[in-house]
């Protein structure tokens, strides 16, 4: 077997392993006794912004929703993130405008930032990374449309929401589960 053709190999192999991979190795050990409570902000689709959103504007924008000491709903919550997110090396994270956010409050009084946009392209593609305050401690991700879905669905079924904007306060028409919606 030639080198290039074992390269090729590597590399058809290395490509099949990816879908399966999570965010990070953080997200895999989690023990949903260990999360206190999860908030989950998503934008409006379409939303439009004069200067770039910030984690401290994104609850002026996006609709905020929270489960508290709910182990069923945080298990959910860790199971989507699991499943939905693909870890992508440094050097492959594109830029990606902030709209959307999910925040791990652990017991131990940590956090676990999940930040991503919005549905983007051709492929539907969703870029963003996942933060917990630790130098080094940011890995980029990526996802699909699909992960917006379960995330309004997650925040539909038993949710407190928090400060609704007029944008999102019919709730159910705002987590409808609508194709045209991302």
């Amino acid at each position: 077997m030639s080198p290039r053709t074992l390269a090729l190999l590597l590399v058809a192999a290395h490509a099949v392993t990816i879908p399966s991979a999570h965010a990070d190795e953080r997200t895999a050990r989690i023990d949903p006794s260990a999360v206190a409570g999860v908030t989950l902000i998503l934008t409006p689709p379409g939303l439009q912004t004069r200067a770039p959103v910030t984690q401290a504007t994104l609850p002026n924008y996006g609709c905020t929703f929270t489960a508290s000491l709910q182990p069923d709903k945080h298990a959910a919550m860790l199971d989507i993130l699991k499943r939905k997110l693909v870890d992508i090396p440094a050097d492959e994270a594109g830029h990606f405008r902030l709209r959307n956010a999910v925040y791990l409050r652990m017991a131990d009084g940590s956090t676990i930032r999940y930040l991503f946009g919005e549905a983007m392209g051709a492929k539907r593609e969703i870029h963003g990374g996942s933060e917990t305050g630790v130098t080094a401690g940011y890995i980029p991700f990526r996802s699909d449309d699909v992960l917006l879905r379960e995330l309004r669905h997650w925040a539909a079924s038993g949710t407190a929401q928090i400060k609704p904007s007029s944008q999102c306060l019919d709730k159910q028409r705002f987590l409808a589960p609508d194709d045209a919606q991302p």
